[in-house]
């Protein structure tokens, strides 16, 4: 409907210009030189005037200002109807636009209150949000430490963990062949292997971040929130834990499983890739759930630190 489409646009209209003090400020001082303009060539019997008409322009100008300021001196008035129509019309004008002018004013006022409101209360939840932050992080930085420290004990054979050895990124997968070796770490034993505490770690690790979305607000971080989610997501994808974990036997079992694993893994030369039905599905899943998750549970952690850094400066 054309009519409901013109009132939409002028309400529109209206709204957006009518509600900026410029525009009606701008307006009200146009429309004084107008009817001036008006004046100065309406006909002399409009008008009584001591000085004689209002032809001359700073005259009508004149009047036109005291008229739309309601001043009204009484030296110049109105005597026709015409004329009269005209000088109500003005000072109708003038009053509507003072009005629509301290009305823009105090909504703008009004609008930079709400703004600043929000913005302190956004402020205010930002903090809340990074308190809660730090008092997770407490609890989450040892798990991610461990996660990576044992996703680096993992891919460095027993051999090469000599001194504060760290994550190596650029680490082979024929590197893997000492997963199902114990860890080396006291707190570990001796009993479990390396693949058994990692997945451990894993787990606790997942948690702990699922722990976080659920109850920080990490919508002042995307980032972070986002390398959370892939994270998370890496975790997902990869699915071989079970077919890893399968070759660890009992307490009074055979080794010659995950011998001939480790040996599988030591000296393997082909594509590193998923096969059909094969042994090595598990250790290339392993290797690439490695590569894919230490770096970002690197950067979940400086991102955090760097949070909580802020937050206590603050």
């Amino acid at each position: 409907n054309p009519k409901v489409v013109m009132v939409i646009v002028l309400k529109w209209a209206l709204n957006k210009y009518l509600s900026s003090p410029k525009v009606c400020g701008g307006l009200y001082f146009i429309i004084i030189p107008i009817f001036a303009l008006i004046y100065a060539l309406a006909p002399t019997n409009w008008f009584h005037y001591e000085n004689g008409s209002l032809s001359n322009f700073l005259d009508s100008l004149y009047f036109s200002t005291i008229t739309i300021t309601t001043l009204g001196f009484g030296d110049i008035y109105p005597i026709e109807v015409a004329s009269k129509i005209l000088v109500t019309s003005e000072s109708i004008l003038g009053v509507l636009f003072i009005g629509l002018f301290l009305n823009a004013i105090a909504f703008r006022k009004s609008e930079m209150d709400a703004t600043e409101e929000k913005k302190k209360l956004d402020a205010e939840m930002k903090r809340n949000a990074a308190f809660r932050l730090s008092r997770q992080y407490v609890i989450l930085m040892p798990y991610i430490e461990n996660y990576i420290e044992l996703a680096s004990i993992i891919s460095t054979p027993i051999m090469n963990r000599i001194g504060d050895f760290k994550y190596n990124p650029d680490f082979k997968f024929n590197e893997l062949y000492d997963l199902y070796n114990p860890t080396m770490r006291l707190r570990d034993g001796c009993k479990e292997p390396a693949i058994v505490h990692f997945y451990k770690a894993l787990h606790d690790l997942e948690r702990q971040l699922e722990s976080i979305l659920a109850i920080v607000d990490l919508s002042y971080w995307r980032g972070l929130e986002d390398n959370i989610l892939k994270l998370l997501g890496v975790f997902n994808d990869h699915i071989y834990e079970t077919a890893n974990l399968a070759y660890i036997p009992s307490p009074f079992g055979s080794r010659s499983l995950i011998d001939a694993q480790a040996r599988l893994i030591q000296n393997w030369n082909k594509e590193i890739t998923y096969y059909p039905s094969n042994a090595i599905n598990g250790p290339v899943d392993l290797y690439y759930l490695i590569k894919g998750s230490v770096p970002l549970a690197q950067k979940i952690n400086s991102q955090i630190a760097d949070v909580v850094k802020i937050n206590i400066k603050q």
